[in-house]
């Protein structure tokens, strides 16, 4: 009976009890916006964001030296001068170029970057969104 009841509510329909049914009454309406739910929101987001381009700002600044070494690395190499040892020579650039790649591929290279760059847009536009649904300029301080 049920079930019966809940095909036809979704048709917009009222089952009678018998065997019939006639129009269902008009929808309930959707509950108002919360706007001190929203404006509460709109101020996480805002912190939120100001951490990622923090965050951001840590990791390019982080990233620099090692991209800084995989543009020289080459001229290291190529140096044509003499060296105490061309071996330790060898072990050392290869070290050096080695640890450049493994924490730009996994701690502050270009991926990490991305990512993060993800979030902070998904971040603005979601504080986008709830400003505009607040009518607040996004960047404006919120009603209180």
């Amino acid at each position: 009976m049920q079930e019966l009841r809940l095909t036809l509510a979704a048709r917009g329909l009222v089952y009678d009890g018998a065997s019939g049914s006639f129009p269902a009454p008009a929808a309930l309406p959707e509950p108002p916006p919360d706007l001190e739910e929203a404006t509460y929101r709109l101020l996480q987001c805002r912190a939120r964001i100001q951490g990622l381009e923090l965050e951001l700002q840590t990791l390019r600044r982080r990233a620099a030296p090692y991209v800084a070494r995989l543009a020289g690395a080459p001229a290291l190499r190529t140096y044509p001068g003499p060296v105490a040892s061309p071996d330790d020579e060898q072990n050392w650039l290869t070290l050096f170029e080695l640890e450049a790649r493994c924490q730009l591929r996994d701690k502050c290279g270009a991926t990490a970057r991305r990512r993060l760059e993800a979030r902070l847009a998904g971040g603005r536009r979601e504080a986008g969104l709830l400003a505009e649904a607040l009518e607040t300029p996004p960047d404006a301080e919120p009603p209180r």
